[in-house]
């Protein structure tokens, strides 16, 4: 605390959980930090982290899609009956080294 006492991990625990139950309030660990800090607690932003994360208080940064090693592309591909009915086109872009210039190469490639 900023008055010289040290709490423990615990009280600090206790109070995260205290200000995450109000309402519309779903603070990351740094909101969090500086909330603390307005409560007159002297604590840094690493420790608040890792206590969060603990007790399982954090949200994932990352939103995990289990894909089933892409079995929906079988949907989405056409297949082709005829020439000229399904046409891929690539664009590369080359450097052409004799004349220090650059070009760009369009690739068509038939589907049948």
């Amino acid at each position: 605390m900023k008055d010289g006492n040290e709490l423990s991990n615990i009280s600090v625990i206790i109070a995260v959980k205290f200000i995450l139950g109000i309402e519309f309030v779903d603070y990351g660990y740094r909101v969090m930090t500086s909330s603390l800090r307005q409560e007159g607690f002297l604590i840094n932003r690493k420790k608040v982290y890792r206590l969060m994360a603990e007790q399982g208080l954090l949200y994932c940064s990352k939103i995990q899609v289990k894909t089933d090693k892409r079995k929906f592309v079988q949907y989405y591909t056409q297949q082709a009956e005829a020439p000229m009915q399904q046409l891929c086109m690539d664009i590369k872009y080359l450097h052409i080294h004799g004349a220090g210039r650059n070009a760009l190469v369009l690739t068509v490639l038939d589907r049948i």
